[in-house]
């Protein structure tokens, strides 16, 4: 069997299992079957990651209520209509096309960006990708089936939605404040998970109060953020700082489908509020070395992977690399390891 329909039969398994298990953790099978396909994972690795994974998921349960234009922004972040979403994401789609859909339901989802740890923006990114490849590749069968992942995501997005309060009223520029922010020396424990840790520094730290504002949208925005956050997960090589490099990835891939100010502000709040919440106190203690990795370097740490966030920050470092040609992504890429 071809890698291609491995992939396809993969995700189309995969769309009988809930986005989120019992303890509310993503389903990453998605992400990670069509990262690996882009890294150029063979079939054998394709299906070994599917029978690996598959035994933690949930069966997906359907249900009876209905999200319709009228309710559908008031039934956000709720974390139980994820069907409803869906099939109300798919008549949109099937009305207007996913373009016309992302255009029109992005900017309000966007402010929920830090709903589920990032994890629908990353899973929407990745379906946008495989829908690109599909048209490039003149695919209508793989097209179909991306655009049916377009429509998932859409649909965890909205149940996960986490929309962060934003304190200031300023414009304030994003170099200046991300100075400012790398600099804080405040830290949080780690005694509650990542997004309990999150939701509670975006109300109570003083340090993400004194730093919310508008973001004063300029061109380098995205380079600016790209060089910080990889930075400070070289610095720290954390968990929660890796779901940071593998989100702004996401967003750079969704970002022509929101307004960019209020996209960026968004994001900048979310990223404050995953930063705050690291433990600033332990530094590592490995120093990674920016030698280039070649593609087939990089093709076979992907089959050595067996951790699915590293798979994703391999997929994620590397296709960074090749867009900014910032040598942190190449230190990162020495990081990882199979564990």
């Amino acid at each position: 069997m071809q890698r291609l329909e491995k992939l396809i039969e993969l995700l189309k398994n995969n769309h009988k299992y809930h986005v989120t298990n019992k303890n509310g953790f993503s389903n990453h099978l998605s992400m990670d079957l069509i990262a690996l396909y882009f890294l150029n994972a063979d079939e054998k690795k394709l299906q070994d990651t599917y029978d690996k994974y598959t035994p933690h998921l949930e069966h997906l349960v359907h249900s009876d209520f209905e999200i319709t234009s009228i309710n559908w922004n008031k039934n956000l972040g709720t974390n139980q209509y994820f069907w409803s979403y869906y099939k109300f994401f798919r008549a949109k789609k099937s009305i207007l096309g996913i373009e016309e859909v992302l255009h029109n339901y992005l900017p309000q989802l966007i402010k929920g960006i830090a709903g589920g740890l990032f994890h629908p923006l990353i899973r929407l990114a990745y379906s946008l990708e495989l829908w690109n490849y599909a048209n490039s590749q003149d695919n209508q069968h793989l097209a179909t089936l991306a655009e049916d992942e377009v429509v998932i995501a859409l649909a965890y997005f909205a149940d996960s939605y986490l929309e962060l309060p934003i304190y200031g009223d300023q414009n304030k520029k994003l170099s200046s404040l991300l100075n400012q922010l790398i600099s804080e020396k405040n830290h949080s424990s780690k005694t509650s998970g990542i997004l309990t840790r999150i939701k509670h520094i975006a109300n109570t730290n003083s340090a993400y109060k004194a730093l919310s504002n508008n973001i004063e949208n300029t061109p380098d925005d995205l380079t600016t953020l790209a060089n910080s956050i990889s930075e400070v997960y070289i610095d720290y090589q954390d968990f929660t700082l890796l779901h940071c490099v593998t989100s702004l990835h996401a967003f750079r891939v969704v970002f022509d489908f929101a307004p960019q100010k209020l996209a960026i502000t968004h994001y900048w709040h979310a990223f404050m509020a995953a930063f705050l919440s690291v433990d600033k106190t332990l530094s590592a203690n490995n120093h990674p070395t920016d030698k280039y990795s070649a593609p087939d370097e990089i093709e076979e740490k992907a089959i050595s992977l067996t951790d699915l966030h590293d798979i994703k920050l391999l997929y994620t470092v590397a296709s960074e690399y090749e867009f900014y040609k910032n040598p942190n992504y190449q230190k990162i890429i020495s990081l990882i390891a199979p564990k």
